[in-house]
């Protein structure tokens, strides 16, 4: 078994040409990054599930990647970070023999101008950016365990990836929160801590543009 630790690089590599057959869930799919996530995943023949806020715009979304990869096994389900209740929902839908999840891409996230509270009495950029996608990853590990086990355990079978930021460097974070609880920090340990002493499941995290 591989653990994980702060003291462990791992090597870069290119997805498989082919990934027929297996189910990808990509939050955020409706723009930007994780549109261009979801896309190549289509490419290359997931099964593609697109978590989003907005139903029209990923619905939109979901349409255009059909028509740019002909793959048409690309679906939108509703996902509200900002709603604990939506979160869990939304991993209920992945208990059955057809979801096992091999990838799941905690892409989205948010900035907000003032400090906000959701309706579960967090801050609001706290709970979008880190305790709702740290709560959908422990959620998701039972169907990410099952695809791991169809691929036999291999070491990477399943995979769980945050796509985070370094934005924290530049900011005075010490005055409000210690780093390890900040969310740009918390997203990069928290792949580590779900998957410790894990066997064919893997987490990752990575910064855009770094």
């Amino acid at each position: 078994r591989r653990r994980a630790s702060s003291a462990e690089v791992w090597v870069m590599t290119s997805a498989p040409a082919s990934m027929a057959g297996k189910l990808c869930v990509v939050t955020g799919a409706n723009s930007g990054i994780g549109l261009e996530i979801a896309r190549e995943f289509a490419s290359r023949g997931a099964r593609v599930v697109m978590a989003c806020r907005d139903r029209a715009r990923a619905a939109s979304a979901a349409s255009d990647i059909v028509a740019s990869t002909g793959n048409d096994a690309v679906e939108v389900r509703e996902l509200d970070l900002a709603a604990l209740a939506s979160v869990r929902s939304f991993a209920s839908g992945f208990e059955g023999p057809r979801d096992a999840v091999d990838v799941l891409v905690n892409n989205a996230g948010a900035m907000y101008k003032t400090r906000t509270s959701t309706a579960d009495g967090h801050e609001r950029t706290f709970q979008v950016c880190c305790l709702a996608p740290h709560l959908l990853s422990r959620l998701m590990l039972p169907s990410l365990r099952r695809a791991a086990k169809n691929a036999g355990d291999a070491p990477g079978a399943a995979r769980i990836v945050y796509v985070g930021s370094k934005l924290e460097k530049t900011g005075d974070v010490a005055k409000r929160l210690v780093w390890a609880c900040d969310e740009n920090g918390a997203m990069t340990r928290d792949p580590r801590e779900i998957f410790q002493s894990r066997g064919g499941e893997r987490g990752e995290a990575a910064a855009d543009g770094a």
